[in-house]
């Protein structure tokens, strides 16, 4: 399985927001890190490119 790590907690959120959950949290090298299945988080991805990423509140 091909994974993505994301350190951008915005990005991470709205993919969790969305119903993506991370298969991983850490903290690394002074950052958190959440990582996802690449396969399963390309559709976000491409929202998130079209700045399709307003988080609900």
């Amino acid at each position: 399985m091909k994974t993505v790590k994301i350190i951008n907690p915005v990005q991470a959120g709205f993919y969790f927001e969305n119903g993506l959950k991370p298969l991983d949290i850490y903290f690394s090298r002074g950052k958190w890190v959440w990582e996802f299945d690449k396969d399963e988080s390309n559709p976000l991805f491409t929202r998130w490119l079209n700045n399709e990423n307003k988080m609900k509140y």
